[in-house]
């Protein structure tokens, strides 16, 4: 039919197949436009914005751990002539693509890194993935990392280090409030006019020490001495 409808997001590229192919026009103006039905070939492409999930890809981080990465980008096409002749599938296209720049980028980081980094990792994949999909006519909005987990088969071992770790940074807080109340109650015993030789400061510190950093309620004791 001579009458083609455009909605908005739509770009067509039309064709004379009387003249071997060759582009005749770029319609892109949403509304009715006419042309003559005959010898002719019509391409349309999106320029909406697009979202591409990339599933679960095995990496190895930078200190060598197996991790499990997902990663989501959005998209949209800004030259629907290159978009059309200069790639096959433009979707496959910046999927393929997007999926190398992450191995590519997220091999750069450790785990932790990727966890604390979030922000500048999701910046550095963006600004890596620009360029290669320049020659498709696709503009880059943002790339984002999903799912980030470590591998099944180191996951149980990694997670017994993270608890260690924890665990001795938990240690290091207790150790460190138990000291500043020992020394706050030795000093607020001298305010109040008790006199202490050394060895009884010692004693009432390392009694609030053991107390304080114990894993066990505190049992109290009478010295027959």
């Amino acid at each position: 039919m001579p009458l083609l409808r455009m909605n908005e997001l739509v770009t067509s590229l039309i064709y004379s197949t009387n003249s071997f192919g060759v582009l005749t026009e770029v319609v892109s103006e949403p509304g009715c436009h006419w042309h003559n039905c005959w010898g002719r070939e019509m391409l349309k492409m999106s320029t909406a914005e697009l979202i591409a999930d990339l599933g679960n890809q095995k990496i190895i981080d930078a200190r060598g751990n197996p991790i499990i990465v997902s990663a989501v980008i959005s998209y949209r096409v800004t030259d629907v002539k290159k978009a059309l002749l200069n790639v096959n599938q433009v979707g496959n296209y910046v999927t393929l693509k997007a999926q190398a720049i992450l191995k590519q980028v997220v091999g750069q980081y450790s785990y932790d890194d990727l966890k604390l980094e979030s922000d500048s990792v999701s910046a550095q994949l963006k600004m890596t993935l620009k360029p290669e999909l320049d020659i498709a006519g696709v503009l880059v909005s943002s790339m984002r990392l999903n799912e980030l987990n470590y591998a099944p088969e180191i996951a149980g071992s990694m997670l017994k280090k993270q608890q260690a770790a924890a665990l001795i940074e938990a240690r290091h807080l207790i150790v460190e409030g138990a000291v500043e109340i020992a020394q706050t109650a030795v000093s607020n015993l001298e305010k109040a006019g008790l006199t202490m030789n050394d060895q009884e400061r010692i004693g009432i510190v390392s009694n609030i020490l053991t107390v304080t950093c114990s894993d066990n309620d505190a049992q109290p004791t009478i010295s027959l001495r």
